[in-house]
């Protein structure tokens, strides 16, 4: 299961970037070689568009754990200013992303499930 580790906010000369970090220590080499190519994928079928995200995976074999970083990045001037906009967006992200993570999962173990049949 993905877990929620943390956030931080960096700020650069043009833009402002949120990375939020999560862990998912029981993952096989299958199910990374699967979800790896919808981590790729998840920053263009999101309606986020005013926050550009990239999501940066680290699989570790040994341990079987995916370490993601997902990064959302703003103008110097956005509204992560405002804490309560910076809250929303957080939420938002956090939890989008966790029920994006799983319904792949899912979907990898459902088409598993078919090939054992």
């Amino acid at each position: 299961m993905l877990e929620y580790v943390n956030h931080t906010i960096e700020q650069n000369i043009a833009s402002k970037d949120i990375k939020i970090k999560y862990k998912d220590t029981k993952l096989t080499k299958e199910q990374y070689n699967y979800l790896k190519n919808s981590l790729n994928l998840y920053m263009f079928t999101t309606n986020y568009e005013k926050y550009p995200m990239i999501p940066l995976s680290k699989y570790n074999e040994y341990y079987e754990s995916l370490t993601i970083n997902l990064i959302i990045s703003t103008p110097s001037r956005s509204s992560f200013n405002d804490s309560d906009e910076l809250n929303r967006i957080l939420e938002t992200h956090i939890t989008g992303f966790q029920e994006f993570y799983e319904k792949q999962k899912e979907e990898f173990n459902l088409i598993n499930s078919k090939k054992d049949r």
